[in-house]
């Protein structure tokens, strides 16, 4: 007897511990900047304010009741140096400053992070990542949006501030942190904010490395002609938790296909990966990544999820499933409503009317939510239309900024960053005369990020939207995995109880995308449908994005890749955001380099996407 499974992955573009030793917070010549505001008339509604640096540097030792301290002066630029108190750090990271007015003791200001203080309140307790400060990997904490540095000390206040100042707006002189140099750190005030630097072992590297090959061979498997975009992500956390309720030939299949060599190293890698990403947004509000999961199981026809699929669909997947009777009228909206909820509403329908099966024993769903504002947004004004690729014309982005810039023979690559810097789009513009084929046929997992120099970009980019459907069941059995599809060799065994000998296999399995690229940053959505039956750079360049190219939304510190995308110039929005007028005896002429002609002289022009001679 036969019966159906179908799982559904849903992708949308909308804790770690550093292994290093702790760095200490004294250090002979290290120093502490501060700018100083002061303001000349107290008494003004406006105050006429000066600011020069002051700095704080450990210089010297000295003993004290026997104890060894080292000395730290306070000095400004002006060449004022004098003594300002004498510091020491034990064992367990803790400062000490000695107090001579007071008690004549040593007092705790702060731990190695400045997040611990003395007094009466209880144990902070702090969410603990790592920020990678110029390939110093330093331990960060965050406690309710305070946050602490090892090595430099707390936001705002560095080291020796550990009392409460006053902070403007005020109608007084105060000291605001900079900075700190010396003592193997170099250290900014901005970068407390800095993203957070994911920390994988030696085979979790190679686990994303192997992960990237898949992602690569997908979309050269499903690319085409047309703009297209998907998320290998998305899939690779739809198979990953079925490949649990899988066995034999057809689970080590799916892993190998995924770049898993066991499933164990695979649940581990998705769980730490969810948990990761969704910790970035503590440092960027402005820049959000979800990864959700869930499942439902045709309760009405008996169907039941065996014990361990769901204990390690829970803890690896933080998915829980839901009973239902699948024949009950309701169960189809309920899913599309899940997987529109989890796509911010860009993916509201997962499965149609056609696509539902009512006798299914689970579908199982994972989204994945991206959206980015770009570090540096385009700006309206600047957007023209342009011909693409010597046809239609579509709104062209332009702005001039520094960004990461590479080339080869193949192709010219641009990185644009997305708020903090955590997330990156790579766009992959083929040399004339190569195409997206030439050019996808040569990435793989180790080649594809191309590490260039910071350059000043002048950069053209369209405004498009993409949406994809994409027949994906050819395509993973030409990967790897045909067992998984086969009626008769399919071994599903450990998913749900066994009733009536039933044999489970892959039936339908596809993914429909969206994405959107506008000036102000980039959102895209992907739902994926498993069913299973029982060198050295010019400082100025221009990048011009006038024909099709390759885009990679990934992680900075992982290179893990979230989608993948290629524009051929089709579904692109006009600047009005209606489709581009095609006729008309208005229309605007442009030359060949894309810049409006308000009286043309002799010569080629394109007008209405048409090379015209005038």
């Amino acid at each position: 007897m036969k019966k159906l499974l179908v799982l559904a992955l849903l992708a949308a573009t909308m804790n770690a511990s550093a292994e290093s030793a702790r760095q200490p917070m004294l250090v002979q010549g290290k120093m502490w900047e501060y700018v100083y505001h002061h303001f000349e008339d107290q008494e003004s509604d406006s105050p006429k304010e000066t600011q020069w640096m002051v700095y704080y540097k450990l210089q010297g030792d000295t003993v004290i009741d026997g104890r060894q301290y080292m000395k730290m002066y306070r000095g400004d630029w002006n060449g004022n140096h004098r003594y300002y108190g004498a510091f020491r750090e034990d064992e367990e990271g803790l400062v000490w400053q000695y107090d001579y007015e007071g008690d004549k003791k040593d007092f705790m200001i702060c731990d190695y992070t400045c997040m611990h203080y003395p007094g009466p309140w209880p144990e902070i307790a702090a969410f603990v990542d790592v920020v990678n400060i110029n390939g110093r990997l330093l331990h960060r904490h965050n406690w309710n949006g305070m946050l602490g540095v090892e090595g430099v000390g707390m936001a705002g206040k560095g080291l020796v501030h550990y009392q409460l100042e006053t902070v403007p707006p005020c109608i007084c002189d105060y000291e605001s942190f900079a900075g700190v140099s010396g003592g193997g750190i170099w250290f900014e005030a901005s970068q407390f904010f800095d993203p957070k630097y994911i920390e994988l072992t030696q085979k979790e590297k190679q686990l994303v490395e192997q992960n990237n090959d898949f992602a690569f061979d997908l979309f050269r498997k499903t690319r085409g002609e047309s703009s297209l975009v998907l998320s290998p992500l998305s899939v690779t956390y739809a198979l990953g938790m079925l490949n649990n309720g899988a066995a034999g030939q057809t689970q080590q299949e799916i892993g190998q296909v995924l770049g898993f060599g066991d499933v164990d190293g695979q649940n581990a890698f998705c769980q730490k990966l969810k948990q990761e990403l969704a910790g970035t947004r503590l440092y960027d509000q402005t820049t959000n990544v979800l990864i959700s999961n869930t499942m439902f199981v045709n309760e009405g026809l008996g169907w039941q999820l065996k014990p361990e699929f769901t204990q390690k669909a829970s803890q690896y997947y933080t998915a829980n499933p839901q009973a239902r009777d699948f024949r009950d009228g309701q169960t189809r909206n309920v899913i599309n409503k899940w997987a529109s909820d989890h796509t911010a509403g860009m993916i509201k329908e997962v499965l149609s009317e056609n696509d539902f099966n009512p006798l299914a024993v689970s579908y199982l769903l994972n989204a994945i939510y991206f959206k980015g504002a770009w570090t540096d947004p385009f700006k309206p004004e600047n957007t023209h239309e342009a011909p693409f690729n010597g046809g239609e014309l579509v709104p062209m982005m332009s702005k001039n900024e520094m960004l990461v810039y590479a080339e080869n023979e193949l192709c010219q690559s641009v990185t644009l960053p997305y708020g903090n810097r955590t997330y990156n789009m790579q766009v992959l513009l083929p040399r004339e005369g190569k195409t997206l084929a030439d050019l996808v046929g040569s990435l793989d997992g180790k080649n594809w990020q191309m590490w260039g120099t910071t350059c000043d970009v002048d950069l053209m980019l369209p405004r498009f939207k993409t949406d994809s459907s994409i027949d994906l069941r050819t395509t993973m059995m030409e990967l790897g995995m045909p067992t998984a599809f086969s009626p008769y060799e399919a071994d599903f065994t450990n998913l749900v109880e066994d009733i009536q000998g039933a044999n489970i296999y892959i039936e339908m399995m596809k993914q429909v995308a969206k994405i959107e690229v506008n000036e102000q940053g980039t959102e895209a959505a992907a739902v994926t449908i498993v069913g299973e039956a029982t060198g050295a750079m010019p400082r100025q360049v221009t990048f011009r994005a006038d024909r099709p190219f390759l885009y990679i939304i990934s992680e900075q510190s992982t290179g893990v890749i979230l989608f993948i995308g290629q524009y051929t110039g089709a579904t692109t929005t006009s600047i009005a955001g209606n489709k581009l007028a095609s006729t008309g005896s208005d229309a605007y002429v442009y030359d060949l380099q894309g810049r409006r002609v308000t009286h043309p002289q002799k010569g080629l022009y394109i007008v209405n996407g048409r090379k015209v001679v005038r």
